[in-house]
């Protein structure tokens, strides 16, 4: 199996700092079981703080890793630990991948009364799943939709009535709805979906709810979103409170989207505003928010709210959606009056509340998807929009068939906002946009801006590969700016100047305090050429660690031992290390469990 796109680079820029740490660990761990392939989707288990392992699912093309999904409930930002643990599973251990035949193999040979067989005898071993057979159904009995002439409102052929069943979208490699799923993190107002279509099975309840909330039945998926509450409320209560995400976001937006998706009468709006409240209350004394506020001010104004009304008329003023002050709730809201919108086809008016209410981003997309071009770029440059709003809906000008549209508003997006990782995941997507479309003067500048916002070694050899003639001014040029940056111990500008062979450079770059294995890195490259640096750098660390009193370092300061052992050699001086190690033995003649690993480097 071969992923193309795949690489630890690639892997970084999908989550945060932290979260690819603690996936790199949970990779060399071992954390990742069994990993299986079916066709374009990957799946995996991965152990966890959880008694039960967490469920990994990556969808797949010929050209990497498109979507990618886990039942943590993790959505801080990026890439969660898991998904980064069977990434780098799958780009350092290929083999390890069970390779099965797709769903779509499986039943391609089975008539009508086999699959009803089939999918009774899966009832009879799980018998859950004839509720989610009867959820699902209206996602697949829906009529055609059209979308009419001048962009507008979506509506079922030959019907008034708005479609059951989702807005679907235009072709493409990959849907709007994976690009903000993988991109989240590029954005600091909400762009937050409900994930519970993900959790399948695992929990049925908050299934089923979105799965009839998806298909309009917003009157069926209350009264699975009250269980699935209740029991939510009743886990924590009984185990303690999940510190690894807000468990309650999905219940955040899946209560508002199902109250807007149902035709509520005063009394059954009251009963539920109750229960709410309640629930609402027993999270107040655990800081957990306002988490229900968002479905109390949907059941208090549901369509019929005068500001609202107005916004949907096109009247768009500066109050948005609100008569005064947008209360606390009201981003979510708005979030979930657009699922709805869009749901129900009724694009023009997504497009005035997007635009009242701040939805930039989601508003940019929709005119991207109703090629709405002309607009779309007009709107960002004379609103200042940001540039992750820029970043994303580049994205989605590309994937909806308009590469040269994207490549221009991607370029401008580059003149947006300070060098940081956001502005340098805009600059290597452009740079792969412009070789595609043959723009190497294009690619050559935006892979160097990509390399100064965030200078990694790939980025770094990115720059100099599609520099041609200008390849030795360029990397004089790059290697002067890291030498003028401060030095903070970072990996990525050691690595860059050790792929130099810039040994000092490299040593400088480590800064006061260096991560231990960036310090491994320079001391085994500096061994031949400043071995008297690393016999000083290494007996600090070693020295360090066995003057403690934690018995569980003592390994790792053997290890830098090696490296000082290794020092002294290659100088020739064999003696002064015998009697450096000698005195270590004698220093820590009592420690039973250090003197064995100092023994072993006499050898």
């Amino acid at each position: 199996m071969t992923l193309p796109q795949l690489t630890e680079d690639w892997i970084r820029q999908q989550a945060n700092e932290s979260s690819f740490a603690k996936g790199e660990r949970y990779y060399l761990d071992g954390a990742v079981l069994e990993i299986v392939r079916r066709g374009d989707l990957i799946t995996a288990e991965v152990r966890g703080s959880a008694a039960e392992p967490y469920h990994v699912t990556l969808q797949v093309d010929d050209q990497g890793i498109v979507d990618a999904a886990c039942t943590c409930p993790y959505d801080w930002g990026g890439w969660c630990k898991h998904r980064v643990a069977v990434a780098l599973t799958l780009l350092h251990k290929e083999g390890s991948v069970v390779e099965r035949e797709s769903l779509e193999t499986l039943l391609q040979d089975l008539d009508a009364g086999q699959l009803r067989t089939l999918l009774r005898q899966l009832a009879a071993r799980q018998p859950f799943i004839v509720e989610d057979i009867e959820a699902l159904l209206p996602l697949v009995r829906f009529r055609p939709i059209v979308v009419s002439l001048d962009g507008g409102e979506m509506r079922p052929a030959g019907a008034a009535s708005v479609p059951l069943a989702p807005t679907p979208v235009p072709p493409t490699r990959r849907s709007v709805q994976s690009l903000l799923g993988s991109n989240t993190f590029l954005f600091s107002y909400p762009l937050y979906q409900p994930n519970a279509e993900e959790a399948g099975p695992g929990d049925p309840n908050l299934y089923r709810a979105w799965a009839l909330i998806r298909a309009g039945e917003g009157e069926k998926a209350l009264p699975f979103l009250e269980t699935a509450t209740k029991e939510q409320l009743r886990d924590c209560f009984e185990m303690g409170w999940d510190d690894e995400g807000d468990i309650f976001e999905d219940f955040g937006l899946l209560w508002p989207e199902a109250i807007l998706s149902a035709r509520l009468d005063a009394g059954s709006r009251r009963a539920w505003s109750q229960k709410l409240q309640r629930w609402q209350a027993s999270l107040d004394d655990y800081g957990y928010g306002e988490i229900f506020t968002p479905a109390l001010l949907a059941l208090e104004q549901g369509w019929e709210y005068p500001p609202l009304l107005r916004v949907l008329a096109g009247e768009i003023t500066e109050l948005g959606a609100w008569e005064g002050e947008p209360p606390d709730g009201a981003d979510e809201l708005a979030i979930a009056r657009l699922n709805v919108l869009e749901r129900q086809g009724r694009l023009t008016e997504y497009l005035y509340l997007a635009e009242a209410e701040g939805q930039i981003c989601r508003y940019l997309l929709m005119l991207a998807r109703l090629d709405r071009v002309e607009e779309l770029l007009a709107y960002v440059k004379e609103y200042s929009c940001g540039l992750d709003e820029a970043f994303v809906t580049a994205q989605a000008l590309h994937e909806f068939g308009h590469p040269e549209e994207a490549l221009t508003l991607a370029q401008y997006g580059l003149t947006l906002g300070p060098p940081d990782h956001t502005r340098a995941a805009l600059a290597a997507w452009l740079c792969a946009l412009a070789g595609e479309l043959g723009r190497a003067d294009i690619a050559s500048a935006a892979a160097i801006a990509a390399f100064e916002a965030a200078p990694t070694l790939a980025a770094y050899q990115r720059a100099l590969d599609l520099a041609g003639e200008e390849r030795a001014a360029l990397r004089q040029r790059l290697l002067e700016s890291l030498r003028q940056q401060a030095a903070h111990g970072s990996q990525d500008i050691v690595e860059i100047f050790l792929y130099e062979q810039r040994i000092d450079d490299a040593i400088a770059a480590l800064g006061p305090y260096p991560h231990r294995e960036t310090l491994r890195l320079v001391a085994d490259a500096a061994i031949p050429v400043r071995p008297e640096w690393v016999i000083q750098a290494c007996r600090q660390r070693a020295e360090s660690m066995m003057d403690g009193s934690k018995a569980r370092d003592y390994e790792e300061a053997a290890g830098w031992l090696v490296k000082v052992r290794q020092a002294y050699f290659a100088m020739g001086r064999q003696g002064e290390w015998r009697q450096y190690l000698n005195s270590l033995l004698g220093k820590h003649a009592r420690k039973y469990k250090l003197v064995p690993l100092l023994q072993a480097l006499e050898r």
